[in-house]
């Protein structure tokens, strides 16, 4: 038993990033303090409260030698993916007015036929004209949805790896991603406007490019402020790791 808590406490130490010398004198204290745990007739797994992660996530922090990892890559994309949802379903209703379906179905718009055409075609417009508290509704929604999304999956994700910037990034990000839209919906303007705002799928992707690419950065430089700026490990509530 004493083996498998020190090998749980190994792995704890190893993805909370501890450097190798100070891994080896950490199992070295733990396993000296199980032995003499074993001798007074204590288990290994009574010695460290039935959470070997956890006290060895607590000996790691109060020695100072956990500082948040960068971890931008994963950071960045847990935020963007997770702000996906929501900002497909505020463009949802971008697209409702053009739909034959979505505008009968979820904005009740009325058909009306124009002219044939000169060919012998003949057009069909979609009319729309919604309320303008269910459009408010509508963009708040889309927008709780992908605000909350992205601070829980940056959460789960640093929590996954013990991280223990995890509530500076998330109280940082809290405050950043409001800019962050600004910021986005400017540079999507821009875009579409440097396209002539005309109805085509690349004015589209590029247009969603950009606003993607500027909340990527937004979320990678909050969380590079807050490891640059983080106190040693002691200062900061270490998080649980999993074991599994």
């Amino acid at each position: 038993m004493s083996n498998d808590v020190l090998d749980i406490a190994e792995r704890t130490w190893r993805r909370l990033g501890v450097p190798a010398g100070t891994r080896d004198e950490l199992r070295a204290e733990l396993g000296a303090d199980l032995a003499a745990a074993a001798a007074d007739g204590r288990s290994a797994l009574d010695y460290v409260g039935g959470d070997p992660a956890g006290l060895a996530r607590t000996w790691a922090a109060e020695r100072g030698v956990v500082r948040p990892r960068p971890l931008l890559a994963r950071t960045t994309a847990a935020g963007v993916l997770a702000m996906v949802p929501g900002a497909a379903f505020g463009l949802l209703l971008v697209v409702a007015p053009s739909s034959m379906f979505l505008n009968d179905l979820l904005l009740g718009g009325s058909r009306q036929m124009v002219e044939p055409a000169d060919d012998g075609s003949v057009s069909i417009i979609y009319a729309v004209d919604p309320p303008a508290w269910l459009v408010l509704l509508w963009y708040v929604t889309a927008a709780a949805f992908a605000y909350g999304g992205a601070l829980a999956a940056v959460s789960g994700t640093l929590r996954a790896f013990g991280d223990v910037g995890r509530r500076a990034t998330v109280r940082a990000l809290t405050g950043m991603l409001p800019v962050a839209a600004v910021l986005a919906t400017v540079a999507g303007v821009t875009v579409a406007g440097a396209g002539g705002y005309a109805a085509s799928g690349r004015l589209l992707l590029a247009i969603c490019g950009s606003v993607l690419a500027v909340v990527a950065t937004v979320v990678a430089a909050t969380r590079l402020a807050v490891v640059l700026r983080a106190r040693p490990a002691a200062a900061h509530p270490a998080e649980p790791v999993p074991t599994a």
